[in-house]
């Protein structure tokens, strides 16, 4: 705690004394500083200008300048080296008295009127092909195709999200937390709830958590389960060595043998058939992970919008 200050006319006390010394040498160091670094910017020539006063009008010697001020450090190095301008007392004015710059100005003439702009040939030439009137193409957007892709990539993404933490903990879990996690996504897809898309989704997954193979395919007990895996093939293509990426929607082993599952959230109708253009991608991962272990490796198809949802599995040959 410090004290309050002395009386006017009193004893100084050694503290505030301290303290002011401390602030006037921490002055000292700021100017010195700042000086060195303006100082030291000269590449050829430094040129100091400052304004210092005459000791008396008839005398040379100049007043030895403020402590506070940033020549004062110099001074002594500088005062025999000055190159003295004398301020002028003379003032610029012209003949009549009035500045020159008011005589720069000028006024239009009262008939000048802006030039005629001619719209859209200014530039013209440097345009590419423009349509006139009302010949513009129109955006086509198939809003009912994007409506069905949003929908098919927002259940895909719900489904393995869900088997994150697997089908059994989804079915024990309030409803309110399912439905927070289908808004979720929802969301990300660009979808609003309370559509006729919202409703389908949700539906589509009820039915897919009551299927049995619906919730083999979410359980997260399995052993090595994964979601949206990327095998990676280390192939050879023109004496080069590439990797060639398979990505799995889900994988695990069940009963020592490895499944290979992709699941279509699009196709209605579940078959061997409507199964057939996942076949070569799932193959083709299927041989890759066969390099890789010793377990037979299966694949299969779940159609997770068919009524009811259904697990194709597609012969490994």
């Amino acid at each position: 705690m410090m004290g309050s200050l002395p009386e006017k006319g009193g004893d100084g006390d050694a503290l505030y004394d301290y303290l002011k010394r401390e602030h006037r040498l921490k002055e000292q160091l700021e100017n010195t500083r700042l000086l060195y670094v303006g100082a030291t910017r000269a590449v050829k020539q430094l040129r100091l200008l400052a304004n210092v006063v005459r000791r008396d009008e008839n005398s040379d010697d100049m007043k030895t300048p403020s402590e506070n001020s940033l020549l004062h450090s110099l001074w002594p190095q500088i005062k025999d080296q000055l190159e003295i301008v004398e301020a002028s007392n003379n003032t610029a004015s012209t003949e009549y008295g009035v500045s020159e710059t008011a005589q720069t100005l000028s006024r239009l003439a009262s008939d000048w009127h802006h030039p005629d702009f001619q719209q859209g040939q200014l530039l013209a030439s440097y345009r590419g092909h423009e349509y006139q009137g009302n010949n513009v193409p129109e955006l086509e957007l198939d809003i009912q195709a994007y409506s069905a892709t949003a929908q098919a990539q927002c259940l895909k993404s719900l489904l393995l999200s869900i088997a994150e933490l697997g089908s059994q903990y989804w079915q024990q879990a309030e409803p309110q937390a399912l439905d927070a996690l289908l808004k979720h996504h929802l969301q990300l897809s660009g979808l609003q709830a309370h559509t006729d898309n919202a409703i389908t989704i949700q539906q589509r997954l009820k039915a897919v958590l009551a299927c049995q193979q619906g919730q083999w395919l979410l359980d997260n007990r399995h052993s090595s389960a994964r979601s949206n895996w990327q095998l990676n093939e280390r192939i050879s293509v023109t004496n080069k060595i590439e990797t060639q990426q398979h990505l799995i929607d889900r994988s695990f082993v069940v009963d020592d043998q490895c499944w290979l599952i992709q699941v279509d959230t699009q196709t209605v109708t579940a078959n061997q058939q409507t199964a057939e253009p996942n076949k070569v991608h799932l193959i083709a991962a299927a041989n890759a992970l066969s390099q890789l272990n010793s377990r037979p490796v299966k694949v299969a198809v779940y159609f997770a919008a068919s009524e009811p949802p259904m697990l194709v599995e597609l012969e490994n040959c």
